[in-house]
């Protein structure tokens, strides 16, 4: 009687090329470490910019203009100085506006990205930033959509800030499905 004492050749190399096929399907969903890195960039900047709001709508009412219309206005405890043009944050209805001198003037320390600090919040060579006059469900109002640079053509990841209007406060919207 004759008892085999283990696998053959062929049984070996089958199990290999299974196992490689299901290595090569199944890693790139268990080892998607690029599109987790994107999105928890993204999460960070929304939650700077949910923070960066609201600590600004606070200084807005103890500054007593979050009842004015647009305009703008300064505070010494942001180090801002008299004017938009100079560097002054921009307020609707005590929110900053949806634009480099409203919610990226207060990301940034600065008008837009002009700061040498830019970076550590909010930096250009990795963010790509657009405007539109509405959002993605098309609710009108003026909207700041942050992109990572590397994910500028999908829709479907960025971080939007919507300027307040007369009847509601500004939002923050974080979108990762497609990142």
């Amino acid at each position: 009687m004759c008892l085999s004492a283990g696998f053959t050749l062929i049984e070996l190399v089958l199990v290999m090329v299974i196992l490689g096929i299901l290595g090569a399907t199944a890693a790139p969903r268990f080892l998607n470490l690029q599109r987790d890195a994107y999105i928890a960039n993204l999460t960070a900047l929304a939650n700077a910019m949910k923070t960066a709001t609201t600590l600004a709508h606070t200084k807005a009412i103890i500054g007593g203009f979050d009842k004015l219309g647009a305009g703008t206005h300064t505070d010494a405890s942001f180090n801002l100085v008299a004017s938009r043009v100079d560097g002054g944050v921009s307020w609707v209805r005590g929110y900053p506006t949806a634009d480099e001198y409203g919610i990226i003037a207060l990301l940034t320390g600065s008008e837009g990205f002009k700061n040498e600090k830019a970076g550590e919040v909010l930096d250009s060579d990795n963010y790509v930033i657009k405007y539109t006059d509405s959002d993605d469900s098309g609710q009108a109002g003026k909207n700041l959509h942050i992109k990572p640079r590397q994910r500028q053509e999908l829709d479907n990841c960025k971080v939007t800030y919507t300027a307040a209007t007369n009847s509601k406060p500004a939002s923050i919207k974080l979108n990762t499905k497609g990142c």
